[in-house]
């Protein structure tokens, strides 16, 4: 009505534009659908290990959701694109590579399913792909897009589940435990920090910052303080018998193994003759940079001590 109007008026058919003080009601932005921890926790574990098709779908969810990658891009990685020696992927499209780090559990998970159900997958054929199907062919994303919903419904969660829910928790659960934001806008892949900033809505969500410990008097926060003091330390409150690690085991692994790939996010970062974990143009060169400023690991997360064998659970 208003464009038609503001016509009619610019051609001079009309004097005066009736539609001129209209104001055009207010779009509500959606914020993306998340899962909780718990609920992540669920969904994670229910691949079994019994059948080469159960390590495969248990290697893909956890990459998934470890690092917050497209569905596209995790049918699409090739094994070459996999560093097992360090822990992290490399994801490319026609002019950009990014690469993102994955803690140890999906490291584990990934180990389990390359040392024997990826050549079960194949029945002898050659592949270049990571992940294939169960006639040893290249993944659809219709075939993973089954994939999830089955498990979703396995796992009890209500609620529409895509594979892109998993990336929308890689990002919150990130963010509301602190995580830079332009190193979360280097791993998805956003052009615009603006994108990566509608994930901030959830960084004050009670139901987070109780799992991921960001409250000051809550046992979570305790035990992340118990981290920046030191290994051992942390190693006794994630022990059984802590009065603290048990009821949040699943939690505390998964914080664990967050600060993990964080802490490779930064030693890579400083390694690499490259700006590490940045969308880069690889055409026609990289150009190198002695010293990427862009990562800013959190304090608390920086403090701690990644040399101790912590507990860790997914990525």
């Amino acid at each position: 009505m208003k464009a038609f109007f503001h016509y009619e008026f610019c051609e001079g058919k009309i004097k005066r534009n009736p539609a001129e003080l209209l104001r055009a009601p207010k779009v509500e932005k959606k914020l993306p659908a998340i899962l909780s921890v718990d609920e992540v926790t669920r969904l994670l574990e229910q691949p079994g290990d019994q059948t080469p098709k159960d390590l495969r779908d248990k290697a893909m969810l956890e990459l998934l959701y470890a690092t917050g990658i497209r569905v596209s891009e995790l049918i699409h990685l090739e094994l070459a694109d996999v560093n097992m020696s360090i822990g992290f992927i490399t994801c490319r499209d026609e002019n950009k590579e990014r690469m993102i780090p994955f803690g140890k559990t999906t490291k584990a998970a990934l180990l389990k399913y390359m040392d024997g159900a990826r050549d079960a997958l194949l029945k002898g054929k050659e592949s270049k792909w990571l992940f294939t199907n169960c006639s040893g062919g290249a993944m659809s994303r219709q075939g993973f897009w089954k994939l999830i919903k089955y498990y979703g419904e396995k796992a009890g969660i209500k609620g529409e589940l895509t594979p892109h829910t998993l990336r929308h928790s890689f990002a919150a659960h990130l963010i509301s435990n602190g995580a830079d934001m332009r190193a979360v806008q280097a791993m998805m892949g956003h052009s615009d920090v603006a994108t990566t900033q509608v994930y901030m809505a959830y960084a004050g969500g009670k139901e987070i910052r109780e799992a991921y410990g960001a409250h000051p008097a809550g046992e979570a926060g305790e035990i992340c303080r118990r981290a920046g003091a030191g290994a051992e330390q942390a190693k006794e409150a994630l022990a059984p018998g802590s009065g603290m690690g048990d009821a949040k085991a699943p939690e505390m692994k998964r914080l664990w193994d967050r600060a993990h790939s964080a802490q490779i996010l930064k030693n890579l970062s400083l390694r690499a003759p490259f700006s590490f974990g940045v969308v880069r143009q690889t055409k026609p060169r990289i150009v190198p940079s002695p010293e990427p400023k862009h990562l800013r690991i959190p304090p608390h997360v920086a403090s701690a001590s990644f040399a101790c064998s912590a507990p860790s659970f997914a990525g």
